[in-house]
């Protein structure tokens, strides 16, 4: 399919991925990750967040496999950050230490890697980036692949230095509602949003009260599910009407798409968290309130 993308949109959609690598913004374009691979040198680590069949049939060169998916999977069965020690060990087996830096993609849906990332500011890990727009971004741009297994590495010396103000939980939401400092930011369909629409793995619809909706396909270029992030400035007419005084909570249907919000939300100067268990969660809680249409 990206054989017929005319070559005209292939130029515009590089031109607007390098206007936020442009920005010296955490997001990076794909020339601006193989410059960094000449800058960092051993100290890069590339991080592949799909899954592990997509992975063998094709991804950037040295990237190592570590599903999104693998990551947030627990004993429980619950889709919440698990144990840090359990995180340490995923990331030491490959090669992330403390002074690594850590480029993430996904297939360019943003919001796999995005997590990863989130998860990573959780942990303490300092520089880490995500590739705009993916492997979408990076086959657009004529960049080569690889198939099959990297060599294996020897698990690094990664010390995790957890920052709880990345993280929300039930708890914290539930006093947001309360809390005039504090916003609840739901980035779902309007129509899950509304209560018009509800997923067969929740027991209720709607959304948590007070929360406002910005849903997440707004972030992308042409507003579809699969692509670069909008450049900065249009990203700021988007967000222009959330206050900078107030701590921001994100959240969505199991935690992705509002950890992209959050890398975008910390991009544009916001003080933001996200609700790990988000509407999957709080909606199997009865004890908690719901909210449809406008409330």
């Amino acid at each position: 399919m990206l054989e017929r993308i005319p070559h005209l949109i292939l130029l515009l959609l590089g031109l607007l991925v390098a206007s936020w690598a442009q920005a010296g913004s955490r997001l990076i374009d794909p020339e601006g990750l193989e410059a960094l691979r000449q800058q960092a040198g051993n100290r890069l680590v590339i991080l592949d967040a799909r899954a592990r069949e997509a992975y063998l049939k094709g991804h950037l060169p040295g990237a190592r496999h570590l599903s999104a998916l693998e990551a947030f999977s627990r004993e429980d069965g619950t889709n919440l950050l698990p144990p840090v020690n359990r995180l340490q060990a995923l990331l030491r087996a490959r090669g992330v230490s403390n002074d690594s830096v850590v480029v993430l993609y996904d297939n360019g849906e943003n919001y796999l890697a995005a997590r990863l990332l989130w998860m990573l500011d959780v942990l303490g890990h300092e520089d880490n980036r995500l590739l705009n727009g993916g492997l979408y971004s990076w086959r657009a741009a004529g960049m080569p692949l690889e198939e099959g297994e990297p060599p294996a590495v020897q698990g690094d010396n990664f010390v995790p230095s957890v920052q709880p103000e990345r993280l929300a939980t039930k708890l914290t939401v539930r006093l947001a509602m309360e809390n005039p400092a504090l916003l609840l930011l739901d980035v779902r369909s309007p129509q899950e949003y509304a209560g018009e629409k509800k997923l067969p793995d929740v027991p209720r619809a709607g959304h948590i009260p007070g929360a406002l909706n910005l849903p997440w396909t707004r972030n992308l270029v042409g507003e579809g599910e699969l692509g670069p992030i909008k450049p900065r400035e249009a990203l700021r007419s988007l967000y222009g009407q959330l206050p900078k005084d107030r701590r921001i909570i994100t959240y969505c249907h199991l935690g992705g798409h509002s950890a992209m919000a959050y890398l975008i939300l910390r991009e544009l100067g916001h003080d933001v968290a996200v609700y790990d268990g988000s509407w999957y969660e709080w909606s199997h809680d009865p004890r908690l309130p719901a909210a449809t249409d406008g409330e």
